[in-house]
């Protein structure tokens, strides 16, 4: 699956712990990219990992 460059910019965020919108909390949940952790943080599965090492030159 091809993510467009502002779902990247969504996983890039999340993986450096960074806020974003619940709205993209949301998608990044739902696609299996991201887990809600401790506090209202969220954290990155394997594949959202695997997603944003495949678009790394995006």
């Amino acid at each position: 699956m091809s993510l467009t460059d502002v779902q990247i910019a969504v996983l890039r965020a999340i993986e450096a712990a960074r806020a974003v919108s619940p709205v993209e909390q949301s998608w990044a949940v739902g696609e299996g990219y991201a887990v809600p952790l401790i506090e209202g943080d969220m954290g990155l599965t394997s594949a959202g990992q695997e997603m944003l090492a495949s678009n790394a030159g995006v």
